[in-house]
């Protein structure tokens, strides 16, 4: 990703982040799966701006936390260790009893999906939990439906590479909503450049049909109340 382009890519995801509920309600899942389960150690793979990993450390009550990510969005007050490096790259002489990877895993092709969850997998320590989250693009879900506007239909989904790399393990699916809360219409338009990531050329060409996909979820006050399904994969050993 070039300079000018990280920059406008950060931006769009700082508009993101704050208008939806998506870190509270990974958190709240990942406390209730773990159910007070003693973590020591905790790695968040792709930490993005380390807001989720500050408060799960927090909830969780972790001292020794390590988060990595091949850009750096993180504050500079962060309280763990961070790597800026690429996942697959990633070497560290101790294993987790947390990993989290929250939408990172997207990013990778089919292979190096396969390798990034054999990876995760090799980094537990015995009975420890791996919890990889994705955006549902199943056919029927918002976010695929989105996508269509601007992406090829015929995309292979995340899914369909996940699912057989993570079957060869011992793992749980479940499923969750979070929401995207925009003022107005032109609001929800900017926090869908950040959605639209690295399509972004074709997004901005498809702006009147997106305006009309997103007239459907606004209210009769005018703001617009956005629900994306997430697929969570938890891995144990």
């Amino acid at each position: 990703m070039k300079k000018n382009s990280f920059k406008i890519h950060k931006e769009d995801f700082l508009i993101f982040r704050d208008s939806t509920d998506e870190i509270w309600i990974i958190t709240q899942k990942i406390q209730k799966l773990l159910r007070g389960k003693k973590i020591k150690k905790f790695l968040d793979v792709g930490v993005g701006s380390g807001e989720l990993t500050s408060l799960l450390t927090s909830k969780l009550g972790v001292k020794d936390v390590v988060a990595i990510d091949k850009k750096n969005y993180v504050d500079k007050n962060k309280k763990f260790i961070f790597f800026q490096t690429d996942w697959l790259n990633f070497c560290y002489p101790a294993k987790f009893d947390l990993i989290v990877s929250s939408h990172s895993i997207s990013y990778l092709a089919g292979d190096d999906i396969k390798k990034s969850i054999k990876k995760i997998r090799g980094f537990l320590k015995k009975a420890g939990v791996a919890i990889l989250i994705i955006y549902d693009n199943s056919a029927s879900a918002t976010w695929t439906k989105f996508k269509k506007i601007f992406y090829p239909s015929d995309a292979i989904s995340t899914i369909n590479y996940i699912k057989p790399a993570i079957s060869r393990y011992k793992f749980k699916e479940d499923n969750f909503t979070t929401r995207v809360y925009a003022d107005n219409l032109e609001h929800m338009l900017k926090i869908g450049r950040f959605l639209a990531e690295k399509h972004l050329p074709s997004y901005l060409k498809s702006k009147n049909k997106i305006k009309q996909f997103f007239k459907k979820y606004r209210k009769t006050n005018g703001k617009i109340i956005l629900p994306l399904k997430h697929k969570m994969y938890i891995l144990s050993k």
